[in-house]
């Protein structure tokens, strides 16, 4: 079996398949016009980010480069200019935070994290807010954990806005309102995900699900 992408009618109807390639396509995500989706695929030998036209046509590579650098969790800022995504382009390896344009131009580096002090950096799952100016990303800069944080869509001001001890949090989306954040956390000691929102101030904490799986 392969994973490929696969557009539906918000019903379920009308399922028809975009990409076939041998290699697993995931973590589509649609341009704000509804014209093109990003996606991430191993088809060049990791992760990298490619566009499609929303037919599945016209197939374009963003970000080529080495075999050894991996680039995932696109996201298109609201105005379709840009996509924030991560990726370990650094000699380090240390996954960061980029923007480019939507051809793969214009790379711009947002988060860094390559400084003293700083517990095993990692930053991924950027997620761009309504309105355009900002930006909601997991990091483990603090702990050595992933806690949720939040930076100006330039990369200042980057604040923290979730502290859950023993539990890595990903997946951060805003509300439509940007008022809120949904993301799911991953406790060290279980395999049980569940589902929180928080405010995007950090406040309003709070559990979403409950259940004894993912």
């Amino acid at each position: 079996t392969n994973q490929d992408l696969y557009v539906m009618n918000a019903d379920g109807s009308g399922v028809r398949r975009l990409t076939n390639h041998p290699a697993p396509d995931f973590q589509p995500t649609w341009s704000p016009d509804g014209t093109r989706i990003a996606f991430v695929s191993l088809r060049s030998g990791n992760f990298k980010i490619y566009v499609m036209n929303a037919d599945g046509s016209r197939e374009r590579l963003l970000t080529p480069g080495p075999k050894w650098v991996g680039n995932t969790g696109p996201s298109w800022s609201p105005d379709g200019r840009w996509i924030a995504f991560s990726s370990t382009r650094l000699k380090d390896g240390n996954p960061e935070i980029f923007k480019m344009r939507p051809d793969g131009s214009r790379i711009t580096r947002l988060t860094f994290t390559d400084t003293v002090g700083e517990v095993s950096p990692d930053d991924g799952f950027p997620d761009w807010s309504p309105d355009g100016r900002s930006i909601v990303f997991s990091s483990t800069r603090a702990t050595g954990q992933h806690d949720l944080w939040v930076m100006n869509a330039d990369g200042k001001s980057v604040r923290r806005i979730t502290d859950t001890p023993r539990f890595d949090d990903w997946g951060a989306r805003w509300s439509r309102d940007g008022t809120r954040i949904v993301f799911f956390a991953v406790p060290f000691t279980s395999t049980v995900n569940d589902v929180y929102v928080v405010r995007a101030d950090g406040s309003g904490f709070r559990r979403v699900t409950r259940g004894t799986t993912p």
